[in-house]
């Protein structure tokens, strides 16, 4: 019975004993807390300018960056900020008992102290999450294609809403216009691009190659990947075009 009554003793004392401690910690360790949360704060900062480099870069390079790369870096400019002023707070706080006495002002210290610890923490979150930021930007689709001049749709109009009924046509799968050099067969065809994709929305997306009369198929394949803002990971001719049937699925 008395080892029952001590161990519970021991366990009630510890939970007495350890909130005590904590907060005197907050006193006794006043300046390691500032120190540590100023280092923070510049560790932060280093990581937060190597990533601008990185965004930099990548808009020089005409990419789009990752929507949680722009957050982290807003995330870690309004933390830093906010700490700064703080630190710069605390070099003017008061640090000595009222009347100018030589003693510390308890208050005061344990108050910094407390929130410069949880600053410290905080600090450490934002960093950890952008460590793990793989990924700063991508390769955006290029521009879709514009529409064709009105004036040439009045003298084609009967053309283009023939080839539009053919689109709706689930039975055909090719459709060929031509007609002598000089008609504007490319911009009829960029109007019903432009129509499919805008107005009737028969297509998610619509993409446009310029072929001549020399068959380049590589050429073909990259105008393809560009406009789709997509990346061969293959060399062959066959091994690319493979790669574009998988985009089409997915």
């Amino acid at each position: 019975m008395c080892e029952i009554l001590l161990s519970v003793a021991a366990k009630v004392l510890g939970l007495l004993v350890d909130p005590v401690v904590r907060q005197l910690g907050y006193l006794f360790n006043y300046r390691t807390n500032i120190e540590d949360l100023s280092e923070k704060v510049e560790k932060l900062r280093d990581a937060r300018s190597s990533h601008q480099h990185s965004v930099d870069e990548a808009k020089r390079n005409g990419h789009a960056i990752v929507d949680g790369v722009s957050k982290w870096l807003t995330r870690a400019d309004g933390f830093k900020q906010g700490a700064s002023k703080f630190l710069e707070d605390e070099k003017a706080a008061p640090k000595s008992c009222l009347n100018g006495l030589m003693c510390p002002n308890l208050k005061s210290r344990y108050q910094l102290s407390r929130a410069a610890r949880k600053k410290a923490g905080d600090s450490d979150q934002i960093h950890g999450d952008g460590l793990q930021i793989e990924k700063i930007s991508y390769r955006p689709p290029l521009p879709e294609i514009n529409s064709a001049p009105p004036e040439v749709l009045q003298s084609r109009m009967l053309v283009l809403n023939e080839v539009m009924e053919a689109l709706k046509d689930s039975n055909i799968n090719r459709i060929g216009v031509w007609g002598l050099g000089g008609v504007r067969k490319s911009t009829l065809v960029k109007q019903v691009a432009e129509q499919a994709a805008s107005q009737e929305k028969l297509f998610d997306k619509v993409v446009m190659a310029f072929v001549l009369q020399t068959l380049d198929y590589r050429e073909i394949q990259q105008q393809f990947a560009d406009k789709l803002g997509m990346k061969f990971e293959e060399l062959s001719e066959q091994g690319r075009a493979a790669q574009q049937i998988h985009w089409l699925t997915i």
